[in-house]
């Protein structure tokens, strides 16, 4: 289970740090929904927080996922479908 993270986590430096290129995504959403992107994204990600949220890079139709990755921590968004379908409903 991917552990809730306060809001506060989830700043400018941590965004700028990284993004889905470093994870080897080249197509956007289309390579987040393959199962290999599912593996990668589960493999790490080390938590979440809603999206609406956030003080910066707020979003109404998205989670934020920090993600750690070759020493480095960073995040970005996913969309609330995407999330649900590698990590589950969050809400359950």
């Amino acid at each position: 289970m991917i552990k809730k993270l306060s809001s506060t986590e989830f700043f400018w430096a941590r965004w700028r740090a990284g993004s889905y290129y470093e994870l080897g995504f080249y197509n956007g959403h289309y390579d987040i929904k393959t199962q290999r992107g599912k593996n990668i994204i589960k493999k790490y990600a080390i938590g979440f927080c809603d999206a609406k949220n956030l003080h910066v890079r707020p979003r109404n139709d998205s989670i934020a996922v920090m993600y750690f990755y070759k020493d480095e921590t960073f995040w970005s968004h996913l969309r609330y479908e995407e999330f649900n379908e590698i990590f589950g409903d969050i809400n359950e």
